[in-house]
């Protein structure tokens, strides 16, 4: 196996998945922020060291999570801003940063890619499923509420958070699961499309919507993430999207404080 970079995690896919949440804070600045007119060069460059610093990780799943999220934020400001002219630059610009980083990446990087895209003959693949197998196998004798965390009679080397979660509390622990990350998510897309039928389209993010709106795009990055590891038992990156998580309730409560505030001075 090729080296990969660690951080300070165990794991190089966890610091993979943790700069697409890094990612999804500067690309919203960098297409959603106020930049005064001017191109956000800073803000640039530091999304590129940041790709970078993926590619080291040689994650697969976390290059997956980038391309989601970039493909999400474009999208977004593209429709936002009725596709200008500076937004069709940043979204070029974005995408030539990414193509350049690409192509310049290591030996081991296209190495690892390409074995991980062989699903007949990928050893990381072919674990996964046998892993998927085992554990999908027991949430059959007990869907509804699992068998508990059953430590000493099933392994939690599942590579699937979902499926983990089935396992141990049952489809209704599963929907409790999906409710703490799809919750913020939900009411942070309502703040957002208040804003918009508010103030309109085009108009530059404030801080708190920032926040709102680098969860709402992060989140579908860390959704696929799950199927292939997880993020709610690892607790050093857990710990950290869950101030994420905290940003999001916190801006909410702003902008409700903020409307409060308007209606009683009307």
């Amino acid at each position: 196996n090729p080296v990969r970079a660690l951080g300070t995690f165990d794991n190089p896919n966890y610091l993979g998945i943790f700069t697409v949440i890094i990612l999804s804070y500067l690309t919203v600045r960098y297409f959603f922020g106020e930049n005064d007119g001017r191109f956000p060069v800073l803000l640039f460059i530091l999304i590129g060291l940041v790709i970078k610093v993926e590619f080291l990780t040689i994650s697969r799943t976390a290059l997956m999570g980038i391309a989601l999220l970039f493909i999400i934020l474009s999208a977004w400001a593209f429709w936002y801003y009725q596709h200008n002219k500076t937004v069709m630059i940043k979204i070029g610009a974005l995408f030539l940063l990414t193509v350049v980083l690409f192509a310049t990446a290591s030996a081991d990087f296209f190495y690892r890619l390409q074995e991980g895209l062989d699903f007949s003959s990928s050893t990381s693949f072919q674990g996964h499923l046998e892993r998927w197998g085992t554990a999908v196998g027991t949430i059959r004798e007990s869907p509804v509420f699992g068998w508990g965390t059953q430590k000493y009679v099933m392994t939690t080397l599942v590579d699937n958070e979902y499926v983990l979660f089935t396992r141990r509390y049952g489809f209704v622990g599963l929907a409790v699961y999906l409710s703490f990350f799809f919750v913020p998510c939900i009411l942070g897309i309502k703040q957002i499309r208040a804003r918009i039928k508010k103030l309109g389209k085009g108009i530059t993010f404030d801080i708190p919507a920032q926040f709102i709106a680098a969860y709402i795009a992060v989140l579908p990055s860390i959704l696929v993430f799950n199927i292939m590891g997880g993020i709610l038992y690892y607790l050093q990156l857990m710990a950290l999207f869950a101030i994420s998580m905290g940003l999001v309730y916190n801006s909410l409560r702003t902008h409700s404080n903020q409307e409060s505030e308007y209606r009683s001075s009307q």
